[in-house]
């Protein structure tokens, strides 16, 4: 897994990291080594990347709306959804 992405727990993060930062006390090298070592060793959380998208309409005043995301499109009539029922994005004001 790619070191960048990887997704862990702010608790765990902040247990691990005060057993290494400890008030008063000078942090070596080492102390920052032995930190990272321990959060690298955290297994990473499963988690999906969100998807964002904008309902488009081709024409200005048509009732029909596609999803930038996914480009599945409907008529609306009324309110539009605030997720794509098809994909899952997260619509953009």
């Amino acid at each position: 897994m790619d070191k960048c992405n990887k997704v862990i727990k702010s608790e765990i993060a902040e247990i691990v990291l005060k057993r290494y930062l400890v008030p008063g006390k000078t942090v070596s090298p080492f102390d920052v080594s032995d930190a990272l070592d321990e959060l690298n060793s955290i297994p990473a959380e499963d988690v999906v990347p969100a998807k964002h998208g904008e309902w488009a309409s081709p024409e200005p005043q048509c009732e029909y709306y596609y999803c930038t995301n996914c480009q599945v499109g409907r008529t609306i009539f009324g309110k539009l959804y605030r997720y794509c029922p098809y994909c899952g994005a997260k619509m953009e004001e």
